[in-house]
């Protein structure tokens, strides 16, 4: 039990380095870009208002998250998501300074892509809001299964155990892969924001044009579900995943020292 706290302490204080090894400015210009990329991508492709929906739109979504990762995941870790972030302050991997300079620069993001859809769209845009013909609680339900899937993802791939097994390319097109099946899945009941940021600034630019004061309680369901789904996949993770890890590696130690060791 003891060993197996040391390796958890060790594998957290080496995924706590790689936040600390560059400084923060950096991490938040690549949050703001990422975020910037994601809430455009969203706010364009999905939520015009002409009657003829972009089917194309949940792959399109999912390609720029994971070009997005590729890009500066190995600065600032990728989030681009405000319940992402949150989920590693949960397990103790970043501190508070941290993330709301990440929620700050991913909010920042979030509003300048906004402000393009805008300039781009006019009136063309609709608020992403969660579907009036579903209850409220069933768009937060939604969005908080999905976001669960997500942040467990990133978590899963974030861990430096889970690094050693697998290509980089393809741990971030898993994530891309999550959103793209989000979207397609519950993308007619609450949007599937899967995310506060894309939530709150894809509905706000609606509500700028169109003035309609019912979509912006929507913008609660896409804090509080993604937020509840973030603290269930760390406790998930955490209690279920990582303790795995750690037997799967102690087990692969001794296969390896029996093999040495034998004749």
């Amino acid at each position: 039990m003891e060993g197996s706290y040391t390796l958890d302490k060790e594998n957290r204080n080496a995924l706590k380095s790689t936040y600390m090894r560059n400084p923060l400015l950096p991490k938040m210009l690549v949050e703001f870009l990422g975020t910037f990329a994601l809430v455009l991508a969203v706010t364009i492709n999905t939520r015009t208002a002409s009657s003829e929906q972009n089917a194309l739109a949940p792959l399109t979504v999912g390609i720029t998250l994971w070009l997005a990762i590729v890009i500066g995941g190995h600065i600032s870790g990728g989030h681009y998501n405000p319940a992402v972030t949150f989920s590693f302050f949960l397990r103790g991997i970043m501190s508070l300074r941290e993330i709301l300079a990440y929620w700050f620069a991913q909010l920042c993001g979030g509003f300048c892509a906004g402000g393009v859809a805008y300039s781009i769209m006019s009136h063309h845009l609709a608020p992403l809001a969660v579907n009036p013909d579903f209850p409220l609680y069933a768009g937060y339900i939604a969005e908080m299964v999905w976001t669960f899937f997500l942040v467990l993802m990133v978590n899963c791939i974030s861990d430096p155990k889970y690094q050693q097994k697998t290509d980089d390319i393809m741990k971030f097109f898993a994530v891309g892969m999550v959103i793209f099946f989000g979207a397609s899945s519950i993308g007619n009941v609450s949007g599937a924001a899967l995310n506060p940021a894309v939530g709150t600034c894809s509905n706000l630019t609606g509500y700028a044009i169109h003035k309609d004061s019912s979509v912006l309680k929507s913008i609660g369901i896409y804090w509080a579900g993604p937020l509840s789904g973030s603290i269930l996949a760390a406790l998930v993770f955490t209690m279920v995943i990582k303790p795995n890890y750690e037997i799967l590696d102690e087990k692969q130690m001794k296969e390896k020292d029996y093999a040495i060791n034998s004749p």
